[in-house]
């Protein structure tokens, strides 16, 4: 019997030690956890943030690229009036040209005036001749 009693004590003590063991780990586990579960929770937080942040960044980019594509019109519309402006050398050439018509009217009135000129002369001289 106190053979048996030496070994229940000596497996009582080994139940102890690997009680205690049991604790230390299950402690460390409840640590761990503790740990894991704060870094979770931040993790969760950052990637709730950067979930916002990328919404709020989708919608400016959303604003900007309509922005562009109204610059994008408007710049259009500007070259569009640009092509239907005159050119500069449209512009000097038509100037030349309205010159030169210009030019031919004065020739044409002086030519005339000397003509109406000439015929009042003649009509002058035929009613002298006719009075004499």
């Amino acid at each position: 019997v106190t053979q048996r009693m030496l070994e229940m004590e000596k497996e009582l003590s080994g139940m102890g030690r690997q009680n205690d063991t049991l604790k230390r780990e299950k402690s460390e586990i409840v640590a761990k956890l503790g740990e894991l579960t704060t870094r979770i929770t931040k993790m969760t937080d950052e990637l709730e943030e950067k979930q916002s942040e990328k919404a709020v960044l989708g919608d400016e980019l959303v604003r900007y690229r309509k922005e562009i594509q109204q610059r994008e019109e408007q710049m259009e519309n500007l070259v569009k009036q640009l092509d239907q402006r005159p050119s500069e050398d449209d512009v000097s050439v038509l100037r030349r040209e309205l010159v030169h018509a210009q030019q031919l009217m004065d020739k044409i009135t002086q030519e005339k005036e000397e003509e109406i000129s000439e015929h009042l002369a003649s009509i002058r001289n035929l009613n002298l001749d006719r009075q004499q």
